[in-house]
């Protein structure tokens, strides 16, 4: 599986929300079965305004992502060989830190 994270905004600032996307990619060679996600926020980024979710538009499935403090837990379910599930993130920066700018 290959994942990968961007910004809707090519620049942020102090909070302004925008929208993180983690994108999971099954390059194969077989589908992945019971998939699950699990990232934390970088410092000084929160979950801001809706639930965080999830889509594969291969399978037409979707569903709701899990928020504990800074950590983000997605069922993702099976991802077939060349399917994309795409997780969206409501988040804004609270505070710049070193490792966040």
């Amino acid at each position: 599986l290959e994942v990968t994270k961007t910004s809707s905004d090519a620049s942020v600032e102090l909070d302004q929300p925008y929208i993180w996307t983690i994108t999971v990619i099954n390059n194969g060679p077989v589908e992945s079965n019971q998939t699950d996600l699990t990232d934390t926020l970088p410092a000084g980024m929160i979950f801001h305004g809706a639930v965080p979710g999830w889509s594969n538009a291969n399978d037409s499935t979707s569903g709701n992502c899990g928020v504990t403090g800074s950590d983000l837990s997605c069922d993702l379910g099976t991802i077939s060989v060349g399917a994309t599930a795409i997780i969206s993130v409501p988040v804004m920066m609270d505070a710049f830190t070193a490792s966040s700018c």
